[in-house]
């Protein structure tokens, strides 16, 4: 349930860029989503496509880029890449962690486009991080 929540705060920062006075709507979001950051893929792009119809985002694309997260073992300090949502210390097997990156979900870009298309090309803009 908390992709939910997370896609709704993800659907509100790339809906700030949109403008139904000009016309401006949500084309495409381009999100990081690291592997520790407790929510998966396929629930995010569900939600996207619950939510977004009858907004000024109805229609558009949900671009994800995965990425690994970093942890360094509190044991026996190694550093290492995981993909893995509750990783183990490879070099120790030790389950006590401090995540160093890729614990987040960070809006990349909001691609928006004149209704009209016809008016010109579409304006990438970046947006501020959900979390």
């Amino acid at each position: 349930m908390h992709e939910l929540i997370a896609t709704q705060r993800i659907l509100d920062a790339a809906l700030e860029q949109a403008d139904p006075e000009e016309g401006r709507r949500v084309r495409a979001v381009r999100l990081q989503l690291g592997a520790l950051a407790g929510v998966v893929e396929p629930s995010i792009r569900f939600y996207w496509d619950l939510l977004t119809p009858g907004t000024l985002a109805a229609g558009s694309s949900l671009d994800v880029r995965l990425v690994p997260g970093t942890v360094r073992c509190r044991a026996c300090g190694q550093v290492s890449e995981t993909e893995e949502a509750f990783p183990v210390c490879p070099a120790c097997g030790g389950a006590d962690l401090a995540v160093l990156a890729g614990d987040g979900v960070v809006i990349e870009a909001v691609e928006t486009v004149l209704s009209d298309e016809a008016v010109g090309a579409p304006v990438p803009v970046a947006a501020p991080p959900a979390r």
